[in-house]
């Protein structure tokens, strides 16, 4: 951490605090120690609600590869972080043994962040027993997950933690609680930090809330001189039981970039490269139908849902019904309107006699009929007769007709044509 600070392997599986105001350098030496733990091939998770641990996957120049940890959530993630995720999430870490962060800066609300919290935390304590290994829990801003008032799930959330901290060592997990309110962390989660790095803090509550740990660890100090006076990037650092030491120091320089210093007013914007991609395809595939199969089981987010489709109905009802505007006619077409009303009053005048000439038409139409029957039958009577007679008797009697003829014409008529 530093040269007179030089922390052995086993940090891992210890319990340690970083307590100071903002901008005094305790994230930064939190974050100092996760670089050293993934240079060392450690594992570690970071739990982020501020968005400032993403800084460890670059280099101090902000542009060069830094660790290759993957970053859940927030605004740098390499793969999305939902609410719902928590237990999954700690399969993940338990089977395949990486190193990740968790940002959670980006969850809308506070109950969200509990819930995700609560379920990683009780997963993973449950899921060590069975397969302990070391690893190291980062808990930024660690009033926010372990508070000394919880409220509504929070309760669940605290209960969590609580058990971990307290339980975890013995199935290899260790944890670093940071924060710049101490006095708003839980009294029993504090108390089982084996080693306190304590920077410059000036506030009253935040001093009494240190002076009660060291009492507890029964170390006689006067403290009230000693913090105020403190440089940014240094710390005091108590461990009465496992390093046996009080010392000052100065927090060594990292190594990745620091995300975590306080913007200051006319300094240049460092251009931050985007995160160099990682192997995260097997990840990805672990986690696709996660998100999912937790809605489908989780009461709480169909109650969400109903609610959300109740509001949506109200919504709808609520609105104004617009009725459409009457249809005005143009000059143009009431003058065509009129024209179509007269020729249709003609059509009905016409109508009646209409059906008269109909009905008479009708009536010939069946005189017709009833006629062209009868000269059919006729005719088809002729042909029959015509059938039977024989073609020489015919004949024979067109010459007797001849001379029938011959014999009714007058001479006169017959000399008339021959003087002819």
């Amino acid at each position: 951490m530093s040269g007179e600070l030089l922390l052995p392997i086993d940090v891992v599986t210890q319990k340690l605090a970083f307590i100071g105001r903002t901008g005094s350098g305790k994230t930064y030496a939190a974050t100092k120690l996760a670089e050293m733990l993934g240079e060392a091939g450690a594992q570690f998770i970071a739990l982020d609600p501020v968005g400032k641990w993403w800084s460890l996957r670059l280099r101090s120049d902000g542009k060069s590869a830094g660790l290759d940890v993957p970053v859940f959530g927030g605004l740098h993630g390499d793969l999305p972080l939902e609410p719902l995720m928590g237990a999954r999430i700690a399969d993940l870490i338990v089977d395949r043994q990486i190193s990740a962060v968790f940002d959670v800066s980006q969850f809308e609300h506070n109950t969200d962040k509990a819930r995700f919290a609560e379920a990683f935390a009780t997963r993973l304590f449950y899921r060590k027993k069975s397969a302990p290994s070391a690893v190291h829990l980062f808990v930024e801003e660690a009033q926010e997950f372990v508070p000394q008032n919880p409220q509504g799930e929070e309760k669940r959330m605290l209960g969590a933690f609580e058990r971990l901290i307290k339980l975890g060592r013995n199935f290899g997990i260790g944890a670093s609680l940071i924060s710049q309110r101490p006095q708003e962390i839980n009294k029993k989660a504090l108390n089982q930090t084996e080693c306190l790095f304590v920077f410059q803090t000036t506030g009253t509550h935040e001093r009494k809330a240190i002076d009660a740990w060291i009492a507890d660890k029964g170390i006689e100090e006067d403290i009230v001189a000693l913090l105020p006076s403190l440089h940014v990037g240094e710390a005091r650092v108590w461990s009465p039981g496992w390093l046996r030491i009080s010392l000052t120091t100065t927090i060594g320089e990292k190594h990745t970039f620091d995300a975590s210093a306080t913007p200051k007013v006319g300094a240049r914007k460092v251009e931050v490269k985007a995160l160099t991609p990682i192997d995260i395809a097997e990840i990805t595939k672990s986690l696709a139908d996660v998100v999912e199969r937790a809605k489908a089981e989780d009461p709480r987010e169909l109650r969400r849902r109903i609610a959300e489709l109740e509001r949506q109905v109200k919504t709808q009802w609520l609105q104004p019904v617009l009725m459409p505007a009457e249809p005005r006619l143009t000059k143009e077409q009431e003058r065509m309107l009129e024209e179509l009303r007269g020729i249709l009053a003609g059509l009905k005048g016409c109508l009646p006699k209409l059906d008269e000439q109909l009905d008479a038409v009708l009536q010939l139409h069946k005189r017709f009929n009833a006629d062209a029957v009868g000269m059919a039958a006729r005719v088809e009577q002729l042909v029959g007769k015509l059938s039977r007679v024989n073609v020489a008797d015919v004949v024979a009697i067109a010459g007797v007709g001849k001379i029938l003829r011959r014999k009714k014409t007058p001479r006169s008529a017959s000399r008339s044509w021959g003087g002819n």
